[in-house]
């Protein structure tokens, strides 16, 4: 969705008339904060954007958008829910809305944008809908405690709301036993909140209720209970588990913890890790793959141009740059969405590397990230490449010796360009060869080929055609044709196409 006129959006939610932008860079990503002019803000646009900016760092848990969008609406109408996050990362929060709140909404709705599976409709069953906006609340609080805008008193009362009536008595699996349509909100946020300190308490500080959250935005397909569950038992054990079949499946409520006891669990020294792409060569098809205009002082590792349906293997380095042993979860996301991970423990000072992949099942145009490194990704077609040109090494041919077919192709349009060349004999596909191109260039790829018996062979690669005559006797030669002629012309297209590897876009 675009805005003809005076307004703005981030393609899911727009306003329209006039609007001031403010932006805030952050990590490779871009917070957006659109102010209409009926819209009188209770605080500054500065402190809104650096407190966004923040959050993004202090919550590890995937699903990093490249750019979000938040709206401020006005408060002269009443919009009903004080936020709203829609799409894929546009959110509206009422203009009135303050910073110093026990669970600011400008940080509630941010904690949804970081929720692949914010939509309880359909990436959650049931059972699990609960935990969309318990982690919500329960991070908006956090968040706001460990920025210092409010203290844990108030942080204290926004989590034992949900030791009352009408919460207490809601079993968070069963929506049909809430006497309150916000049980998942009140007694949610304090159900999660006792998890998370059983979990950290158990692993020493070394494991959070974020590396769930993180563990099951990688997850494809609907969250289950059983997903919930066996992830909190793989980090923290059978305990916590416990603590947690009985606290989301029957009446029984936690107390709110006291301010020693929070010191205890959250207090705890924990590991720093720093994620990136290393040095070593990119693989595409199973061989390296040139990349262009990395850039360490922008964070860019550069751009590649890969075929579709081809796997992407990426290099990425672990550092544990803190003062404590940990576990670390390495990440690679693509357009915010993770797609391939690797755990590991680390003792401080040391390092460790990995290859993380991903095969694009559309043409377009991709951000690759990893920590705070980026990669942009453009995926083609075949129809990306033209092959303008097909050799034969030798015109002597000598039945069983190797001889080499050279192919010069140019990347076609504006764009990087990529491609795997099928060269195809009658006998179907004999070589593949992946291909990428700057947009604008032209390179050679080539494939020895073998024939073993005297005759005439055609070799296709794209449109083009030669014919190969093998002999035994000195006077062999080589003789480039149009085509095949119509019917075998057409065949050959056909199985061409289907010989090369076609295929796309927090």
């Amino acid at each position: 969705m675009t805005v003809d006129g005076p307004g703005a959006t981030g393609g899911d939610i727009a306003v329209f008339g006039e609007v001031t932008t403010y932006e805030r860079a952050i990590d490779g990503g871009t917070f957006r904060l659109v102010v209409p002019e009926a819209a009188r803000l209770e605080e500054s646009p500065d402190a809104i954007l650096t407190a966004l900016a923040d959050a993004r760092s202090r919550l590890e848990v995937g699903m990093q958008r490249d750019e979000v969008v938040v709206i401020a609406a006005p408060t002269e109408a009443d919009w009903g829910p004080r936020g709203i996050q829609y799409g894929r990362s546009d959110t509206w929060v009422v203009a009135d809305a303050a910073l110093d709140e026990p669970n600011p909404v400008w940080f509630h709705e941010y904690v949804h944008v970081r929720q692949r599976f914010s939509s309880a409709a359909t990436d959650t069953t049931p059972k699990t809908a609960w935990l969309v906006e318990a982690q919500a609340d329960y991070y908006a609080g956090l968040l706001t405690l460990e920025s210092d805008r409010t203290d844990f008193e108030d942080f204290s009362d926004l989590l034992e709301r949900g030791e009352r009536s009408p919460y207490a008595g809601g079993v968070l699996v069963d929506r049909s036993t809430w006497a309150d349509d916000r049980t998942h909100y009140v007694k949610g946020a304090l159900v999660y909140g006792e998890l998370d300190r059983r979990l950290r308490l158990a692993t020493d500080g070394d494991r959070t209720l974020e590396d769930v959250f993180r563990s099951l935005n990688a997850q494809e397909g609907r969250i289950t209970e059983a997903d919930f569950l066996r992830t909190l038992e793989d980090y923290g054990g059978a305990d916590v588990r416990a603590a947690a079949e009985r606290y989301t499946q029957t009446e029984a409520t936690p107390e709110m913890w006291s301010r020693s006891q929070h010191a205890a669990a959250f207090a705890q020294p924990v590991a720093v890790f720093e994620y990136g792409f290393d040095t070593g060569p990119l693989e595409v098809a199973g061989q390296e793959w040139p990349r262009w205009n990395a850039s360490a002082s922008t964070g860019t590792a550069g751009v590649i141009a890969v075929p579709v349906g081809e796997s992407v293997s990426v290099p990425v380095t672990v550092d544990n740059v803190g003062s404590q042993d940990g576990s670390y979860d390495a990440t690679l996301q693509v357009d915010g969405r993770p797609v391939d991970s690797r755990r590991g423990h680390l003792a401080a000072g040391t390092e460790a590397r990995h290859r993380l992949s991903w095969t694009p099942t559309e043409p377009g145009e991709y951000t690759v990230r990893v920590g705070s490194e980026r990669l942009t990704a453009v995926v083609r077609s075949a129809a990306s490449v033209t092959v303008t040109d097909l050799r034969l090494e030798s015109e002597t041919i000598v039945p069983g010796e190797p001889v080499a077919v050279t192919a010069t192709v140019e990347s076609t349009g504006e764009r990087p360009a990529a491609a795997v060349l099928a060269f195809r004999t009658a006998e179907g596909v004999v070589a593949e060869r992946p291909v990428a191109l700057r947009a604008g260039d032209s390179t050679t790829v080539e494939a020895t080929l073998r024939f073993d018996d005297a005759g005439r062979y055609e070799v296709a690669v794209g449109d083009r055609i030669v014919t190969a005559r093998v002999d035994s006797g000195p006077t062999a030669a080589l003789e480039p044709v149009p085509g095949f002629g119509v019917p075998a012309a057409l065949a050959a297209v056909a199985m061409l196409l289907a010989g090369m590897v076609l295929g796309r876009r927090r």
